[in-house]
């Protein structure tokens, strides 16, 4: 969301209830280790089937 905001073409993801995360969003554990990479790796697939269906 942040690039959006600032002008940058992107696709913005986030939880569905986000809003009632957003006092915990991130702290102080938050770091590249705890990133769920098989997650990531269906995000992305699922974004890019989006976009080419949509093109």
């Amino acid at each position: 969301m942040v690039y959006v905001a600032m002008g940058v073409p992107a696709i913005a993801l986030t939880s569905a209830d986000v809003f009632a995360q957003m006092d915990s969003l991130h702290g102080d554990a938050d770091n590249a280790d705890v990133v769920d990479v098989k997650m990531c790796d269906v995000v992305a697939d699922v974004v890019s089937r989006f976009i080419e269906e949509v093109d």
